[in-house]
């Protein structure tokens, strides 16, 4: 079932969900909801469920990155768990980072943007160095001896 048009479902910066100000606490449902969230071409959420929409107010983002783990070691690449449950490979050439030194990516095969937690971000932070003289990021994964090092993009949250 999906609520009816009028009210929207918000999505707060820490990915907790609401409706009419009542916070989603049922996993299942915020779980069902967010399999059927979508993102028009103008950037605007919706839940879309049967041919019927619900528009979606996200303050930040739709999806916050709550753990990373390297999937072998030395890391060649990263599995997040998202804060509703589900896991994915880190897609590396998505990784940001916004000038509070919070990283974004984009989640469920690109679709969508998530924001690490600052648990996440801490984790992240041991595969980082900032090199001053260029003010630029660097993601260092791999060999130690020849380790794979990527820029990393600036965002704008």
């Amino acid at each position: 079932m999906i609520p009816q048009l009028g009210e929207p479902i918000k999505i707060d910066r820490e990915g907790t969900w609401f409706y009419q100000n009542v916070e989603i606490e049922h996993e299942e449902i915020r779980r069902y909801l967010g399999e059927h969230l979508v993102r028009d071409p103008d950037g605007r959420y919706f839940i879309q469920i049967h041919g019927k929409r619900c528009p979606v107010e996200v303050e930040d983002t739709p999806f916050i990155v709550e753990q990373i783990e390297p999937l072998e070691f030395p890391p060649e690449g990263f599995q997040i768990t998202l804060h509703e449950g589900t896991t994915e490979e880190l897609n590396l050439e998505t990784l940001t980072i916004s000038p509070n030194q919070i990283f974004y990516c984009r989640v469920k095969n690109g679709k969508f943007p998530a924001r690490f937690s600052k648990a996440a971000c801490y984790q992240m932070a041991d595969y980082v160095d900032y090199d001053p003289s260029k003010d630029q990021y660097l993601f260092k994964i791999g060999k130690q001896d020849s380790p794979l090092i990527l820029p990393l993009k600036k965002n704008s949250p």
